[in-house]
């Protein structure tokens, strides 16, 4: 058992960077709906594909699993929300020109209520623990000698 134990401490990054995008994919698609039900299985492997080689390209940008993690972790949390908020008031998703429109969706920002259902407060309580976790995480590039 003790050498369980300190396996999984020594490789625990290493376990939650393959994981981490794993738990990213799933949890921002939660927050509108229910990824095993809407989307057919090649679809998401596809997805999870391209969640595993943006967290391993920021690990080898930042050098740090934390990091790497921490970022894409945020970053879906943050996406996630504002995805579902968009598609609650305009019921269509965020769309890559609407980056263009961002100064006309903040002028009208304050003309909606903002309310979280159930689900989407339980995506983001997860999210929140997935990046205490990952805060924890120390493994970098190993060092030359």
């Amino acid at each position: 058992m003790k050498k369980w134990i300190v396996w999984l401490k020594k490789n625990s990054p290493w376990i939650f960077l393959l994981i981490g995008p794993v738990l990213n994919f799933y949890l921002l698609e939660w927050y509108t709906h229910n990824p095993f039900q809407t989307m057919k299985p090649y679809i998401q492997g596809m997805n999870l594909a391209l969640f595993e080689f943006a967290a391993l390209f920021l690990f080898a940008l930042t050098g740090r699993i934390s990091r790497a993690l921490g970022i894409e972790t945020a970053f879906c949390a943050i996406y996630g929300l504002a995805n579902y908020f968009v598609l609650e008031f305009r019921g269509a998703p965020i769309q890559p020109w609407d980056i263009l429109s961002i100064s006309t969706a903040a002028s009208v920002a304050d003309n909606y209520e903002y309310k979280l259902n159930r689900t989407a407060v339980i995506v983001l309580i997860c999210f929140v623990l997935l990046l205490v976790l990952e805060f924890f995480l120390k493994k970098g590039f190993p060092k030359k000698n």
